[in-house]
């Protein structure tokens, strides 16, 4: 059932073991969403930064950093994108911190 007009999801989801775990909170999202909500999604990424990010046998990867973690990649968010309702407000962004770890930022409104 949809309780809410917008969520902030700060820094949260790059912390699921896999992919199905992420997929599984994705979809928790967009079920406690109301339709023309909003989602306010940032994550650590790999997209537009691979030459900082080490791959392991998993879903996850390691950073320069030293943290492991499950980065949003071009295929999850293509994966996300194909089985929800949402619509991006604006292109996703990333910000790179140096050498060490970027994240992505998706605004994004629940049709």
């Amino acid at each position: 059932m949809a309780f809410f007009d917008a969520i902030i999801n700060c820094r949260v989801m790059h912390f699921a073991k896999n992919t199905l775990e992420f997929q599984q909170q994705w979809e928790e999202q967009f079920r406690i969403l109301k339709k023309g909500g909003f989602l306010y999604l940032s994550m650590d990424t790999s997209i537009h930064n691979e030459e900082i990010v080490q791959q392991t046998d998993g879903d996850r990867s390691w950073l320069n950093d030293q943290s492991e973690r499950l980065l949003l990649t071009e295929k999850l968010f293509d994966l996300v994108q194909l089985h929800t309702g949402f619509r991006l407000l604006e292109p996703l962004k990333t910000l790179r911190f140096d050498q060490d770890h970027a994240h992505a930022i998706l605004c994004l409104q629940k049709r």
